[in-house]
């Protein structure tokens, strides 16, 4: 089940959706990935991580608020993340590519660009790891690429401030 995709997040809210799904003969081949796109916007939803103690011992992870999420995504043996802007009390954008292996998802290769901010709420509630923040930001704004197969990310990093 898709819960198991995200094994440390609970997620709940709205979501409008439209999209293409080309070449549906083709699903029952278990090497093709199915292509086309899809857009929409989820309204009003909350992230809540939870069972982090293992990953970040010690450090409570407060609800996050989306107000809005829209996303435009392209997909077939690559995912294209051709727009994902947030607003709430994470603002931003995301873009950048999944590369998937079929055979083995594991194997797929990620190549994502991360630029948003944090609402001052979730920054004062989030003070004990503030330090380990703030080497990825450009003023009060995360700016970072994440890279990597998905079962083995490379550490993000920081882009250069501009």
């Amino acid at each position: 089940p898709l819960v198991n995709l995200i094994p440390y997040a609970f997620i709940k809210g709205k979501l409008s959706l439209k999209g293409q799904l080309n070449q549906l003969d083709k699903l029952q081949s278990r090497a093709y990935l199915p292509e086309g796109s899809v857009e929409g916007k989820i309204n009003r939803f909350q992230i809540r991580l939870k069972d982090l103690s293992s990953l970040l011992p010690g450090i409570e992870i407060p609800d996050i608020l989306i107000t809005e999420l829209a996303f435009q995504v392209n997909y077939g043996s690559t995912i294209e993340i051709k727009k994902l802007q947030l607003a709430g009390d994470l603002t931003g954008t995301v873009d950048g590519s999944i590369k998937l292996s079929p055979r083995n998802i594991g194997a797929s290769r990620v190549n994502v660009h991360v630029k948003v901010s944090i609402s001052e709420n979730i920054r004062k509630e989030l003070a004990s790891i503030g330090m380990l923040l703030k080497q990825f930001q450009c003023g009060n704004v995360i700016d970072i690429d994440i890279k990597g197969a998905f079962s083995n990310l490379d550490m993000p990093k920081k882009r250069r401030c501009t």
